[in-house]
């Protein structure tokens, strides 16, 4: 794989481009102490390159009764959960993609599915920041809809516990964690874990087993730290019903709908060197492979093998110009993914699937004065993706080819400090997603080649936070263009194929809120509308398959004492076409309420947790799409995949230190 020099010299320039440091000494609230008070679920910190970013600490995740990051991130406004069908569930914001990190780097997934956040569990984590809105100039890849980062616990605190659960229907699971200091330079840190969920549908299951490791060196200037972690997935998946079935018996299962095994093997394996030299400069390279065996014998046997390395070097610190402070970042980029796909008895094999992402980034930010401060930052990308794809008409890969693609993205911001508690800010800013391999390989057109674009994200966003020692809001108004989204369709031989979309538009307001209202008591809520729809093309006009215009939510926080917590929230989504429906002759999926209570005991040695989901029971769907193949026989072209319904899980914690 060769890139042109045009391509080179880019990346290079891309150096040159100016943009604002996203680790900028924007004020971070704390979280008061537990006592007997009810603490705010999150907490803001503003930056004005990202906007807003909210915040969830480690003593919320615990206070949450949470036993999933789902769980924990479904009150923050603008962000949905999307549990799916599959092993990886998807985090939309402002109803498109997010870009999963841990401690900074992408948790990246080559295929078709999203990063498998099942990678880090809870116990892991020591504090979540969420980033609304494109986040492409500093994060890279896969960040239209924003980011969240996932910062995991540090090997250097000390921790030995057990933790053993159970709930219904039928789930248990298992949790192991020591860490420590080995010597005064040395720590380590280890998380061992079993999960076993019976499912409320016939034929649904699920086993995970997982293992993590890190350990970290650290030195006069630096450190360095190493990480490798484990998992096995086994899955039995119901498949989809159609809306009398769902209606009659949302628990059943149809082996011709979308019914079958999926088995899957990963490891991840990181190496991160931070070096400062000198108390204004450091660097940090992260390099990081991540290898996947999958097996499933969804519409027939097949295997799929990815594997992703990724090498990121960065640099950032301060200099002084014209007496004021200017905090820099500047940052290079590889990645290379390769993609593998056998079959005995589907259609013949796709061999050498390769996708090399090559990027350049930088950023400034400049205190104008002392309460305003401007930002920018820019990237450039190139990518070179070979393989073959599939043609529909003769159900065969055609012979492999390849297809050059170059980006150029840039963001601004300002914000401004109108007192110690309010912050307002307005951004510019640009996120891009490129095609996935497999993707790639299975296009609409088979006669265009690959042909996928890659998908760009502008979204123009203008807020305020405010926030004090009891009561908090904050409040954006946002619009956001994609070109080139990518969307699939479902022919009668059920092999769904990819396409990029005409233009679209996604346009609303959003906001938070939480009121201390008394010494025990918490309040919060959230709410985003949001008019979304194609701006043209054939369905100019149609709503955005799979995007809601109303997310709500209302959630309540009771510290009984210093020991025992309770937490309920409430969750709307609003009605929304299924997916691949572009021209919305479909029915709406309607919307739904789901109500969960948190009940949680924390003592010096013992915590404990009952996380009850879905008070009610309530009917809706984790998935929709658009697929008369299935539903041939019925009125309604929609396939349904029901939700859970009503589940508890009990949990108990012991801290032996």
């Amino acid at each position: 794989m060769q890139l042109g020099n045009i391509s080179l010299r880019l990346i290079v320039s891309g150096l040159l481009v100016l943009s604002p440091l996203y680790a900028d000494e924007s004020p971070v609230y704390e979280l008061p102490s537990v006592g007997v008070s009810a603490a705010p679920p999150f907490l803001y910190q503003n930056s004005p390159i990202l906007g807003n970013q909210v915040i969830i600490s480690k003593s919320q995740i615990v206070r949450s009764g949470a036993n999933d990051i789902g769980q924990l991130i479904g009150n923050i406004s603008g962000v949905q959960y999307i549990t799916g069908v599959s092993a990886e569930p998807e985090i939309l914001i402002h109803s498109e993609p997010a870009l999963i990190l841990v401690n900074g780097q992408p948790l990246t997934n080559i295929s078709m599915s999203n990063p498998d956040i099942s990678l880090i569990p809870l116990s892991e984590i020591e504090q979540i920041i969420i980033t609304p809105g494109g986040a492409g100039t500093i994060y890279g890849n896969q960040s239209l809809g924003g980011a969240i980062n996932i910062i995991t616990t540090s090997p250097t605190q000390p921790a030995q516990s057990l933790s053993v659960g159970g709930g219904t229907p039928w789930s248990n699971q298992i949790i192991g964690i020591s860490a420590g200091p080995i010597n005064a330079s040395t720590a380590y840190r280890a998380d061992v874990q079993n999960q076993f969920d019976e499912g409320d549908r016939e034929n649904s299951r699920e086993n995970t087993g997982q293992g993590n490791f890190s350990f970290e060196k650290d030195n006069r200037s630096g450190s360095v730290v190493a990480n490798a972690d484990f998992m096995r997935q086994t899955m039995q998946l119901p498949g989809y019903l159609t809306d009398v079935q769902a209606e009659s018996n949302p628990t059943q299962s149809f082996a011709s709908q979308g019914q079958g095994t999926y088995q899957a093997n990963t490891g991840l394996f990181g190496l991160v060197w931070t070096e400062d030299f000198n108390a204004l400069w450091q660097m940090k390279i992260n390099l990081s492979d991540r290898l996947q065996d999958a097996t499933s014998n969804l519409d027939g046997i097949f295997t799929q093998k990815y594997n992703t390395l990724m090498l990121n070097p960065e640099l950032e610190g301060r200099f002084i110009l014209w007496n004021r402070p200017i905090d820099t970042s500047f940052g290079l980029a590889f990645s290379n993914e390769g993609y593998r796909f056998e079959s005995p008895d589907l259609y013949s094999n796709i061999s050498g699937s390769n996708q090399q992402q090559y990027s350049s980034d930088a950023s400034l930010n400049v205190p104008l004065t002392a309460k305003i401060s401007l930002a920018g930052s820019g990237r450039l990308v190139a990518v070179e993706t070979e393989g073959q794809f599939f043609n529909n008409a003769t159900l065969q890969f055609n012979p492999e080819s390849s297809q050059s693609q170059t980006l150029a993205l840039g963001t601004i911001g300002l914000n401004a400090a109108l007192n110690s508690e309010t912050i307002v800010y307005i951004r510019r800013a640009m996120g891009y997603q490129l095609p996935f391999i497999d993707e790639s390989n299975l296009t609409a057109n088979p006669g265009a080649g690959f042909g996928l674009q890659p998908t760009t994200s502008t979204a123009y966003e203008s807020g305020i936070n405010w926030q004090g020692a009891e009561f908090q809001w904050d409040a954006e108004a946002f619009l956001i263009n994609l070109q080139n989204e990518i969307g699939f369709y479902t022919p009668q031989n059920g092999l769904a194929a990819n396409y990029n979309l005409s233009p679209t538009r996604r346009e609303g307001i959003t906001g938070d809120l939480s009121d201390e209202i008394a010494q025990k008591w918490t309040l919060g809520g959230s709410a985003t509308l949001m008019n979304n729809f194609f701006e043209t093309g054939v369905d100019a006009g149609n709503k955005i398959p799979g995007a809601s215009n109303v997310l709500l939510d209302f959630n309540a926080r009771y510290q009984v004492n210093s020991i025992w917590s309770v937490y309920g929230e409430s969750q709307y989504v609003g009605p929304e076409f299924a997916e691949g429906d572009n021209a919305n002759v479909s029915s709406q999926v309607p919307g739904y309420w789901v109500e969960n209570l948190a009940i949680n005991a924390e003592f010096s040695a013992w915590l404990l947790s009952l996380r009850v989901d879905n008070l009610t029971n309530q009917l809706y769907y984790s998935a929709t799409v658009y697929a008369p193949y299935i539903t041939a026989a019925n009125n309604n072209p929609v396939a349904y995949y029901p939700a859970n319904g009503r589940t508890a899980v009990l949990t108990c914690t012991y801290r032996f230190n």
